[in-house]
């Protein structure tokens, strides 16, 4: 799964610290990512953000509330 995530993720920096910040997620968490990760890009694409603000992976995944709070990224 974690390979499914990285492939999709726009900003491919700090691989190992993505790795850790993946295996502390469970089951349930890992699928919310995953679904929320599309309405994300397609956020920031909208919004024209530059890959530098872009959060690096495992900040994104670090952040719950962000994920589990994608509706206004629709």
């Amino acid at each position: 799964m974690f390979d499914e995530f990285w492939g999709i993720y726009p900003k491919k920096v700090a691989k190992g610290a993505a790795i850790r910040s993946w295996n502390r997620l469970n089951d349930s968490e890992k699928a919310e990512a995953l679904e929320a990760l599309p309405n994300h890009i397609k956020y920031w694409k909208v919004k024209g953000t530059d890959k530098e603000f872009i959060p690096y992976p495992a900040t994104w995944l670090d952040r719950k509330s962000t994920r589990l709070n994608s509706s206004h990224v629709k």
